[in-house]
């Protein structure tokens, strides 16, 4: 393992209120764990530590304050805040990516660098891309933080067709794989792709059968008879009848 620590923050809880579309079919907490989990899978098999923190608070007006106390006391080597966005009271049209630090037009700032090699990897999700911002007076787990923090706004809940997005796994994965692809490049390593075993091929399950009549002598050539859901016609059928009834 690399020696640093990155703690991946999973905005919210369950208990938070409000965070949630309004049909009620999305929970913003849910979400963040999902793609925070992912984000520390990527890292892992890059051999970079990192934790997810989920810090339940049945007092949302505590809730934020336990999250930075947690990360203050922890002390890891940065901290990326992952999120879904919301607008108004009911569906609209508000949507895109987006990413907060605390200095965006100091260039030597490590959480502007963090936010600007993130933002370079999330361009192939395909949303539109609504800036690094400031996070003073929108998100306090970045300004009151210790460590050099950034926080992420992957799409709304409240627009619809974002909505599906945000839903689906393999959107998800993508969301992940470029926050990590991010990450590793601020850190200076390179992305390695997962390497995927090769399925192994399961056996027909005619084949025991196809093995048993060679055995009896009754096949002589299995070879020929390799396409084992191939239709048989009725000369087949006659001639294989006459075979075994002699």
């Amino acid at each position: 393992m690399i020696k640093i620590n990155i703690c991946i923050d999973a905005g919210h809880c369950k208990f938070t209120p409000g965070k949630r579309a309004f049909d009620g079919s999305f929970f913003e907490w849910e979400f963040n764990h999902d793609v925070a989990c992912r984000i520390k899978g990527h890292l892992d098999r890059h051999g970079v530590k990192s934790y997810v923190q989920y810090v339940e608070n049945a007092n949302p007006k505590t809730e934020l304050n336990a999250r930075i106390s947690a990360i203050n006391k922890t002390k890891p080597d940065f901290v990326v805040s992952i999120h879904a966005n919301a607008a108004g009271t009911t569906w609209n049209e508000a949507s895109g990516w987006e990413i907060y630090c605390s200095a965006p037009t100091d260039s030597n700032s490590k959480g502007t660098m963090l936010a600007k090699l993130i933002e370079k990897n999330s361009k192939v999700l395909g949303l539109k891309d609504r800036g690094i911002k400031d996070a003073h007076g929108v998100a306090g787990i970045v300004v009151s933080t210790t460590p050099p923090a950034v926080l992420i706004e992957h799409g709304f809940y409240t627009n619809q067709s974002e909505l599906v997005k945000l839903k689906a796994n393999n959107f998800r994965e993508e969301c992940a794989i470029c926050d990590a692809k991010g990450i590793l490049e601020y850190l200076g390593i390179a992305w390695k792709e997962e390497s995927k075993m090769p399925e192994t091929k399961k056996a027909h399950w005619a084949k025991p059968y196809l093995d048993s009549l060679v055995k009896k002598g009754i096949i002589n050539n299995p070879e020929e008879h390799k396409d084992l859901d191939a239709p048989i016609t009725k000369g087949q059928l006659f001639a294989l009848l006459d075979r075994i009834t002699k």
